[in-house]
């Protein structure tokens, strides 16, 4: 029976019907050069939060990385929250540049891929680029013109192994937990080699970490004892430690990205949510109502951005991710989009969407 589910799953995804809308911005793009146009990378390392949120909860001054970002040239957005508190909602926010209310217009797989930015940029003459992060939502598109992928192993993978008699042979072995650390490594060398394709480029890169499962230690050391979950946030030692070495790794990508880059590149690096380190209840820490202290920890998000001057200078510290390519697309390509309320929508299940804005910012 799971294997006839699961076939008739991937049969409807396989055959969903691709509708690639008009194109047509030649007003916005008569005066560009495509060859002066810059690569555009948006990175999102899964649940990375900010620096009021780690020095809050964690006790922990991440000031070194933020600095260091700002010296090379990043605008760092510090009060900056998510506009949603789950993967899928929060990505399709940023990349179709729009809210969603309620769940009657909640949005499909097929719209997270083919999004509005994704659209806009195909239609300057970008080649667009899909790393795949092994999650669901975020593992392939149908829509971008090159899909990148590192090793075998998925979400689907990791839950299911563990329910199966294999979970004693990965216990001793530990090949999950090694999968996932090459998985995330070869993320970080595929985005920094990516300059090597000529023309511009728009880049999705959707990391697994620092989100559990833990698999680095604060050096890079492999973390092969910690439970095997991508559910539960503990322990807190364990999602700071993978943080930091994250941050050093984002430190490192993004002077192999400058340094390759003959024409300035676009880099935003955001979070899509916080951590949920806070919540009572550790295995299903969504399924009960929210204190004010998870609010805050779940919607911080870390958010930068390395932009030309005359744009950094339209940022502020709270944008949040659904004005983020509103912003740049303004400042870079002409566009004319209003930028929106920066708003922080929380939902429990099925539940309406509750706006907990004034909560996560005060």
């Amino acid at each position: 029976m799971p294997l006839i589910n699961i076939s008739s799953y991937q049969y409807r995804n396989i055959n969903s019907t691709i509708i690639k809308e008009d194109r047509n911005y030649t007003n916005r793009i008569d005066s560009l050069e495509i060859n002066l146009l810059p690569d555009i990378y948006y990175i999102i390392p899964d649940a990375h939060t900010n620096s009021k949120i780690l020095s809050e909860v964690f006790n922990y001054d991440n000031s070194a990385f933020v600095n260091d970002m700002i010296e090379k040239g990043f605008y760092v957005s510090s009060d900056s929250y998510s506009n949603y508190a789950h993967t899928q909602l929060s990505l399709n926010a940023s990349l179709n540049m729009e809210y969603f209310e309620n769940h009657e217009n909640y949005p499909k797989r097929l719209y997270l891929q083919n999004n509005k930015v994704l659209r806009f940029v195909e239609s300057l003459g970008y080649q667009t680029i899909h790393l795949a992060s092994g999650y669901r939502d975020t593992d392939r598109n149908f829509f971008a013109d090159i899909n990148i992928r590192c090793g075998y192993l998925n979400e689907f993978i990791m839950i299911l192994i563990p329910t199966t008699m294999l979970r004693i042979i990965d216990e001793r072995l530990h090949f999950l937990k090694l999968e996932q650390r090459d998985k995330v490594l070869c993320s970080f060398s595929k985005i920094a080699d990516i300059n090597n394709i000529k023309g511009p480029k728009f880049i999705f890169a959707h990391i697994g970490s620092p989100h559990p499962p833990y698999v680095f230690g604060a050096n890079g050391e492999p973390v092969l004892y910690e439970p095997l979950t991508m559910v539960a946030y503990q322990p807190k030692e364990g999602y700071l430690n993978q943080l930091i070495y994250i941050e050093n790794k984002l430190t490192q990508l993004v002077d192999e990205i400058i340094s390759n880059s003959k024409i300035q590149p676009i880099i935003v690096i955001q979070g899509d949510h916080g951590p949920a380190t806070t919540f009572a209840n550790i295995k299903a820490p969504f399924e009960t109502d929210p204190t004010e202290e998870n609010l805050r920890e779940r919607m911080g998000i870390l958010n930068m951005y390395y932009l030309r001057n005359e744009c950094d200078d339209l940022l502020y510290d709270n944008i949040s991710p659904v004005n983020s390519f509103r912003l740049i697309f303004n400042c870079y390509f002409k566009a004319n989009y209003t930028l929106l309320g920066d708003s922080s929508y929380y939902n429990k299940g099925s539940e309406p969407f509750v706006n907990v804005t004034d909560i996560v910012s005060n």
